[in-house]
């Protein structure tokens, strides 16, 4: 114990009155007598992740009501007025006792902390000690991401708190630039989620996402006043899967047709979405971001009253279906699109759930054209109402000044297949591509 002491003088002064004969008696002398204080830093005791109760003692020759004490905490080594929090007790015991509780600690921390008494405009500090706040109890379990696709993913984990505090409320930051977790953290995707009463459990679908990204997410919950944050897990979201299988549906000319759209996984998934002469997917599909956009690249194909002797089918190099499937593969001609309208049968269909037309050849093989729509901008358009794909046709019958090329469409209506002269303007839309498969390289 490390004790406070200084003399304060006292003067008693006794008035003593007489009433003989009006006379008066002087003051006395004054009397001096001494008054001690004595400051004891106490134990810390009740510590949590964010509070504790600190205690102490004053011992006094003489009670003093204007006299304060508490504390001085901080985590310097050294706490003083300048660099520390003051906790002053409301009330001292008779045998000098008193405690302050403390708030709005910080986990995990060590904060050091002094006696502090207050008398006649003057600081007394006793001796230092220390204290060590607990871990936040609460455990965030996040198990692998689950479910993974081209544009969705679902994560699975638990909260739990240790001392059986309920945690309903989760949130969870998602970025696909940042692996750090402040970073992570100001990330604009956002999502809050519900835990399970009992056992916290959380399953979290996480929805438009870009394919073929690396993502890092981090999973918090707030408790009491603090924000609690789990470890950083990290996935891949899926990329297209180029495979197909031909088809023979029995046509005059032997081509055959790929049994999906290109990149689709399966016969009724929508797969890849292409701008025309492209051979990437994208994320989003604007004039902007279009590799024919630009004036000088028009000149590779056919534009009337600019470069009339271009190319009037596109090119290999610019076709998605022979870069990504090999050579005997294409986009489809309208000649090869208006055979299979000719000789096959289209009929409404629905195949795990995804509307489509039902394609039967003439020896009864069948393909499934799912209603995928199509892409503009960053959105789709026309899903489960219509088929929307490329030709390798450019539009040589007209007068525009800019490029044009074909479109089909399939839809359940009385014009089961249809052709429409796409310009420049549209041109960058994503749209499907079903492939067809020739025998030997034209």
């Amino acid at each position: 114990m490390k004790a406070i002491s200084f003399i304060l003088p006292f003067v008693l002064v006794c008035i003593l009155a007489s009433c003989e004969e009006a006379s008066i008696t002087p003051l006395t002398p004054p009397e001096e007598y001494s008054i001690t204080i004595s400051g004891e830093t106490g134990d810390c005791s009740e510590i949590t992740y964010r509070s504790a109760r600190l205690s102490g003692k004053i011992e006094l020759t003489n009670i003093r009501n204007d006299i304060s004490a508490g504390f001085l905490y901080s985590k310097s080594s050294e706490p003083t007025v300048e660099n520390s929090k003051e906790a002053i007790s409301r009330y001292v015991n008779k045998d000098g006792s008193f405690f302050v509780d403390v708030t709005n600690l910080d986990s995990s921390s060590k904060y050091y902390y002094r006696t502090f008494i207050q008398f006649n405009g003057k600081v007394y500090m006793g001796d230092v000690r220390s204290f060590l706040t607990k871990d936040i109890p609460v455990v965030i379990s996040v198990g692998d991401v689950s479910e993974i696709q081209l544009f969705s993913a679902v994560v699975n984990g638990s909260i739990k708190s240790d001392d059986g505090t309920i945690i309903e409320q989760g949130f969870l930051f998602l970025s696909s630039e940042e692996s750090e977790v402040s970073h992570i953290i100001r990330s604009d995707y956002k999502l809050n989620f519900s835990c399970d009463k009992t056992t916290g459990a959380f399953s979290i679908y996480l929805p438009k996402l870009r394919f073929n990204t690396d993502y890092y997410l981090v999973v918090g919950a707030h408790y009491y006043d603090k924000d609690v944050l789990g470890p950083v897990v990290s996935f891949r979201t899926n990329d297209y899967v180029y495979s197909a299988t031909p088809v023979d549906l029995g046509l005059p000319s032997g081509t055959m047709w790929a049994d999906r759209n290109l990149g689709a996984i399966s016969p009724e998934d929508a797969g890849a979405y292409f701008a025309w002469g492209e051979t990437e997917p994208k994320e989003y599909y604007r004039n902007d971001n279009y590799k024919w956009s630009s004036s000088d690249s028009w000149i590779k194909y056919y534009i009337p009253g600019r470069n009339p002797s271009g190319k009037v089918e596109l090119d290999k190099n610019d076709d998605p279906a022979c870069i990504k499937l090999g050579s005997q593969w294409h986009t489809p001609t309208r000649t090869q699109i208006y055979e299979m309208n000719r000789y096959c049968v289209f009929s409404p269909s629905v195949i795990n759930g995804i509307e489509g037309c039902l394609v039967t050849g003439m020896n009864g093989n069948t393909i499934f054209l799912p209603f995928s729509g199509y892409y503009a901008g960053s959105g789709i358009r026309d899903k489960q109402e219509a088929a929307n794909f490329w030709t390798s046709d450019v539009v040589i019958s007209h007068s525009s000044n800019l490029l044009s090329v074909y479109e089909w469409v399939a839809r359940t209506s009385e014009d089961i297949v249809s052709f429409y002269a796409t310009n420049m303007f549209y041109c960058y839309y994503g749209l499907s591509v079903r492939p067809v498969y020739e025998t030997s390289d034209e």
